[in-house]
């Protein structure tokens, strides 16, 4: 029990000491110490990943590797990204007022206590408690925003975040009852709750930042989206998640992968994005896309193989679509929302190319291809793209904004 308090202690005085030692600009807004945090977690938890893979030092955790490797990479690095993003982008979409301060904390507070406790603690059902506190906290501080929203798309985070919160639950009943399939199956379904929020923001940004871009007359603001094809690209992935869950290897999985590629592809056609000329950012979130389109061909074509490998399209998902398109938006707005103007830095581009190369490495790897080497490269180009995206925005993210931002 002592270990459990000495972890908290440690939490809260990291969170209440940051505001101090760092930057009151810290806690202006979500994206701030989120992704400052997730960028150093991932870099760390993949650097940590690879001692441990090649023998050189032994895990904290009693916890079985490919558990808590998956664990902490989906609950502690991706959530940290994708809350830093809703609770920046929520404000634009409902008029709300911004989570800052002393609420921002709170939120910073559960989601390091989680990592220490998933880390250090003796009791897997107090670690659970508390990391599962996390997303609890952060839907009722994001509701009443949330219900604001004019444009009820967005009401989707809603069932988004829930998930997440069910298969952290579902990770930790496997893990407390000893049973490892259940918490792999709990991962693997996290991981589709990321794809669906990755086709809502993939889906709803990439298209909107290409239309400003090329400003084209022949494609009116009114046609960006059409209803029948949003609806169907969220019902897709629903399907692609549910039978990768509980048909995996069956020719109806493979169906459904078919179906979400085919739905996806006609999405993504209607974006344009072979005219975009000169905006790295917004080329790397077509490139992010396409990946995206391949995390179902690769599933798809593994189940009609007879040799099915879910890991080999969720690690093609997880580094390639997922990393390029969170690296890109979160490079846009570190700049966007302190005042400056986006303009990448060379460091960053290199890092777009490194995290490509990482998910080709990694899909290799999981063709039995060179597998050890490919495997330990992968993981290190993956964890200097976040090292390079550290090192260029630290500055940024805990710093004030130019006086030009709104």
């Amino acid at each position: 029990m002592r270990n459990i308090w000495v972890c908290v202690s440690v939490a809260l005085y990291l969170a209440k000491r940051g505001g101090v030692l760092l930057s009151g600009a810290l806690w202006s807004s979500g994206f701030r110490p989120l992704y400052l945090l997730a960028a150093l977690y991932g870099a760390l938890l993949m650097v940590i990943a690879l001692m441990v893979f090649s023998g050189g030092l032994a895990l904290p955790s009693s916890l079985p590797f490919f558990l808590w490797h998956g664990h902490e990479l989906l609950f502690g690095f991706a959530v940290a990204i994708a809350s830093g993003f809703i609770l920046t982008a929520l404000p634009s979409w409902a008029g709300s007022e911004e989570i800052k301060g002393g609420r921002l904390k709170w939120i910073v507070l559960l989601w390091l206590a989680g990592r220490l406790l998933f880390w250090f603690s003796p009791s897997m059902g107090v670690t659970a408690v508390v990391d599962s506190l996390y997303f609890v906290v952060l839907i009722v501080l994001i509701a009443p925003g949330l219900a604001r929203v004019g444009n009820k798309r967005y009401l989707l985070l809603f069932p988004i975040l829930l998930l997440f919160l069910s298969t952290n639950i579902w990770f930790y009943v496997g893990v407390l009852d000893g049973r490892a399939d259940i918490a792999q199956q709990a991962l693997r379904g996290s991981v589709y709750t990321l794809m669906i929020l990755f086709s809502f923001v993939a889906g709803l940004l990439t298209p909107i930042f290409t239309h400003t871009h090329l400003q084209s007359d022949s494609w009116p603001e009114s046609e960006i989206f059409i209803p029948a094809i949003e609806i169907l690209a969220v019902i897709s992935v629903v399907l692609f998640g549910f039978t990768g869950l509980f048909y995996a290897g069956t020719t109806i999985s493979a169906g459904a992968a078919l179906f979400a590629f085919l739905v996806h592809s006609v999405r993504m056609m209607r974006w344009r994005g072979w005219s975009v000329r000169g905006d790295s950012l917004l080329k790397v979130m077509h490139i992010a896309y396409i990946g995206f389109l391949l995390t179902f061909v690769a599933r798809g074509a593994g189940d009609l193989s007879g040799k099915p490998d879910a890991d080999l399209a969720i690690h093609l998902f997880t580094l390639g679509a997922f990393g390029l398109m969170k690296m890109s938006l979160m490079t846009r707005i570190a700049f966007k929302h302190t005042g400056r103007e986006i303009n990448p830095p060379q460091l960053i581009e290199i890092g777009f190319w490194m995290m490509a190369i990482a998910a080709l490495m990694r899909l290799l790897a999981g063709l039995y291809l060179y597998k050890e080497i490919l495997l330990f490269a992968s993981g290190l180009l993956w964890s200097l793209c976040w090292l390079f995206y550290l090192y260029s925005f630290w500055k940024i993210l805990i710093g004030p904004n130019l006086p030009q931002s709104n």
